[in-house]
C-alpha cells in the first residue's frame, strides 16, 4: 500500500491509500526486518540479553504474586520475542498494541502459570 502519495504500483494500477500514522511507523519494521536479514552476522548477545530482559520480568512478575514461579523454561522465556521478531520479519508491518498483549495475554502468561 502507498501512503498518502496516489504512487501507482508497478502494473499501472493506482496503491490503496494509508493513513498517514501508519506510513510513519513502517520505516521501524522495515529497520527490524533488515537487521534480521543480518540475523547469522549479530553478535549472540542480542538473544541473551532479550532473555536476561524477560528473567527480569518474569522475576518481579513472581515477587508481585502475579505468576507462581519465577522458574520457568528458557523455551517459555524467548517465545514472546521470538513470535515478535517472526511476525516483524514476516509481515514487514508495525506490531499492533493487540498483538502484543495477545503476546502477553494468550501465549506467555498461560505458559507461565502452567511451569
Amino acid at each position: 500500500m502507498a501512503c498518502e502519495t496516489g504512487r501507482i504500483d508497478p502494473r499501472g494500477h493506482p496503491r490503496h491509500r494509508e493513513p498517514a500514522w501508519r506510513c510513519a511507523r513502517r520505516p521501524a519494521a522495515d529497520i527490524v526486518h533488515g537487521l534480521l536479514a543480518e540475523a547469522p552476522d549479530l553478535d549472540p548477545e542480542v538473544s541473551t540479553r532479550m532473555t536476561g530482559v524477560m528473567v527480569t520480568i518474569v522475576r518481579r512478575a513472581a515477587a508481585r504474586g502475579e505468576i507462581p514461579t519465577a522458574d520457568v523454561p528458557d523455551r517459555v522465556l524467548t517465545a514472546p520475542t521470538n513470535l515478535l521478531r517472526h511476525g516483524m520479519l514476516f509481515t514487514r508491518e508495525p506490531v499492533a498494541e493487540s498483538t502484543l498483549t495477545s503476546l502477553v495475554d494468550d501465549v506467555f502468561l498461560p505458559l507461565v502459570r502452567v511451569t
